[in-house]
């Protein structure tokens, strides 16, 4: 969401390039977050192609970038879960005072960000259909594709060979529950319509779609599950963990449809993904839901 805001931004003031070690990810684990350079997680030569239709993702070029902190102190600090790991625009800049800068820029840090997408999204929420998405955010979906190096880690991961049939026809379902324990505790504005209750979601799906996909993909963070049903007194983690679990031996439909996922587990092992495995897990399972024949979120 924060990037797409800055996207949509940068084209509303007609900036034709944005500078690429501007643009930091969070890798958040449980306890800390780590910040990730974008041409670590994303195609950024594939991106490009898209120019002049979206922004150009340029390298740092001293001659040009003068007034951008080059340093490394902005990627070498974690962040304690709880904080904000993705510090304010201002501090990127060696000249603090943005009406002295030469070039206009678009950005502002992460919580600015996170207001102008949020806001931009709730004008299409309450437009009842007479406001439609901006089609920046579909050029951006369509430019954005995981790196190359993680796009060779996809292929490498063996399934038995039902899964890899249904992966190569696209013929399975997408589950996204999301009844971790981070989203147990969120809250949000539509707490009151979200069923945490795994084994309740389970049963819904099955009772809607009536006959078994060939596979099922099911992305969901086992180790916030399992630190959350640690102490005991979270029983809606610890139902759900028994129920993750007892899918994982048995899958769906009567074990007609056997449970998948990808993750930070293929990962965690690989030293070029060291510090990083948790968020090229997630966009390896984002990739593999859109492509599914349908998603259930």
């Amino acid at each position: 969401m924060r990037f797409n805001a800055l996207v949509m931004q940068a084209r509303e003031m007609n900036i034709p390039q944005i500078l690429l070690p501007s643009i930091r990810w969070g890798n958040k684990d449980l306890h800390e977050a780590t910040p990730v350079l974008h041409e670590e997680l994303f195609d950024v030569e594939y991106w490009n192609t898209f120019y002049p239709s979206l922004p150009r993702l340029v390298t740092y070029d001293p001659s040009q970038h003068y007034q951008w902190d080059a340093s490394d102190r902005l990627m070498s600090a974690k962040y304690k879960a709880g904080n904000n790991p993705w510090r304010p625009g201002l501090d990127q800049f060696l000249e603090k005072n943005p009406d002295n800068r030469v070039m206009p820029y678009a950005g502002g840090g992460g919580k600015i960000l996170w207001h102008r997408y949020r806001s931009y999204s709730a004008e299409i929420l309450s437009s009842d259909g007479n406001k439609r998405r901006d089609e920046t955010e579909t050029l951006i979906y369509n430019a954005l594709i995981p790196s190359r190096k993680l796009r060779e880690k996809l292929k490498q991961i063996k399934f038995a060979s039902n899964i890899m049939n249904a992966i190569e026809s696209k013929s399975y379902l997408a589950l996204h529950a999301r009844v971790e324990t981070e989203m147990v505790h969120h809250g949000g504005n539509c707490e009151d319509l979200k069923e945490f209750n795994f084994t309740k979601i389970l049963s819904n799906v099955e009772d809607t779609f009536v006959y078994p996909f060939p596979a099922v993909f099911l992305p969901m963070e086992r180790r916030n599950l399992i630190e959350g049903a640690r102490s005991g007194e979270d029983t809606v983690s610890v139902d759900n963990l028994k129920t993750l679990t007892r899918l994982e031996q048995k899958g769906m439909w009567e074990g007609n449809s056997p449970i998948f996922d990808v993750g930070s587990q293929y990962l965690k092992d690989d030293g070029q993904f060291q510090s990083k495995d948790v968020i090229t897990g997630q966009i390896m399972n984002f990739y593999i839901a859109v492509e599914s024949d349908t998603f259930v979120g």
